[in-house]
């Protein structure tokens, strides 16, 4: 047997067995992640975006879990479907899509029309009677703000946003599921 034979002989093994650890690994990745979703893990996708007009993920530090504070300084939940109790609000929210599957993206886009707009503003979920945050917020910039949201709650879900003076703009629905 010739010297170069067993050279290529021995390379053409190596790189079949680099494809092979390359692809098991990532099926064990993607089986993984897949796991992770189904046991209600929340993906690292769960982001803000600091561009009002490129809702694109950024990574975030994990967040506390949110403290609430006692009942009666809870702002009493709205239903969607009848007129805002203040016509003025300063935030306009709006979602899309309306309806989407289980972690499917649901982008958050809107406007701030009063003066002195904060930086920031956090996207809150209402659970049961009480508003809370959700692991996003979104910058204000010239009176836009732009984020999204991933979530596997399945139904429907209603999301608002809130500054830090505790302003809150309207509510919007996303059917999950």
């Amino acid at each position: 047997m010739d010297e170069t034979d067993w050279q290529r002989q021995l390379l053409v093994g190596l790189l079949a067995l680099a494809v092979v650890a390359a692809l098991v690994g990532g099926i064990g990745g993607f089986l993984s992640l897949r796991a992770a979703e189904l046991a209600g893990i929340t993906p690292a996708a769960e982001t803000t975006s600091t561009d009002p007009t490129d809702p694109s993920p950024e990574p975030r530090a994990p967040r506390p879990e949110p403290t609430r504070p006692p009942e009666s300084t809870q702002p009493r939940p709205t239903d969607p479907r009848s007129p805002s109790p203040t016509p003025e609000r300063a935030y306009t929210l709006t979602a899309s899509p309306e309806s989407v599957a289980a972690y499917e993206r649901i982008n958050l886009v809107g406007t701030y029309e009063g003066t002195g707009a904060p930086t920031t503003v956090q996207v809150q979920r209402l659970e049961g009677k009480t508003w809370v945050d959700f692991p996003v917020t979104a910058s204000v910039v010239d009176g836009r703000f732009a984020t999204y949201i991933m979530t596997g709650v399945v139904g429907l879900n209603r999301f608002r946003v809130q500054d830090t003076s505790g302003q809150t703009s309207n509510v919007v629905s996303v059917a999950i599921g």
